[in-house]
């Protein structure tokens, strides 16, 4: 008897797997948001978030100028900051990554701010539905550089994650990313420039059906200091989707061995017995 309950739970809880691999984060549609600055003596930026569902998980990139001091100090309340860092090559340019869970589905201005007063910036937001949010987290890595080729790094992500690549630089570039095989989503860019400064950069949302390193992202050249990232998130587990039929057949072949299993460990112990 114990044995069948035992095989009863394990059966449950390979059909829970199998139910739940099917969830997936997906980019709300429509939901991105850009906005550049470029005015003297600034030391925030809005951005507008756009419409989505109650309980969206949202991402917020900022970026500004910096003498190699400068930093941020935050976002609108409610955010939380997961990355904040110089560019390369003296600290040229800054990158802030905050992300929130969005309880209500209305669009919503959001605020990066830094300490020391500045005449450029550019923000983008991304908007998501299917994230965890309890536990929506995986990782954020980032590399910095001065010219070449700004290059965000590779990251493990578990399957029905959703990815973002993102960058920053002091100088100026033309074309917005370099072509990937990768599905992209959506992204956004931005570029300012005054009295012979600079400040550019992009975001680029990714889908990923499946348990792997997301391999590196090269955007284009840069003959000026930068900063480049990768997040990942993971996806909300779903046990109300139906299994497919490859996952019908899994399932089945597990039971199939597991009942193999418990016959001939029942035969043994009967043998052992007489």
């Amino acid at each position: 008897m114990n044995k069948i309950r035992l095989f009863s739970i394990v059966m449950f809880m390979l059909l829970l797997s199998a139910t739940a691999s099917n969830a997936a984060v997906q980019l709300v549609e429509d939901a991105v948001g850009v906005n550049v600055v470029n005015s003297p003596g600034i030391s925030q930026i809005n951005v507008l978030t756009e419409d989505g569902e109650p309980g969206n998980f949202e991402i917020l990139i900022c970026a500004t100028r910096s003498d190699g001091t400068n930093s941020f100090s935050g976002a609108t309340p409610g955010w939380t900051t997961i990355d904040s860092g110089e560019c390369g090559g003296g600290g040229s340019c800054i990158l802030g990554i905050f992300t929130r869970t969005d309880d209500s589905p209305d669009g919503s201005q959001n605020t990066c701010s830094w300490v020391d007063p500045t005449n450029m910036a550019g923000a983008g937001t991304f908007r998501y539905r299917g994230v965890d949010p309890d536990n929506f987290f995986i990782n954020v890595q980032c590399n910095t550089g001065s010219g070449g080729i700004p290059t965000a790094p590779s990251i493990l992500t578990s399957a029905g994650s959703g990815v973002v690549r993102t960058f920053t630089t002091g100088g100026f570039f033309i074309q917005p990313f370099v072509d990937s095989q990768q599905v992209q989503e959506g992204s956004f860019g931005y570029g300012a420039s005054a009295a012979g400064e600079f400040i550019s950069g992009r975001g680029v949302s990714f889908a990923f059906e499946e348990f792997r390193p997301t391999g590196e992202f090269t955007f284009d050249f840069t003959e000026a200091g930068w900063r480049a990232c990768t997040i990942a998130f993971g996806p909300e587990l779903d046990i109300g989707i139906i299994p497919t039929l490859s996952e019908w057949g899994m399932i089945a072949s597990a039971a199939g061995l597991m009942l193999i299993g418990v016959y001939f460990a029942l035969k043994r112990k009967k043998i052992q017995v007489i």
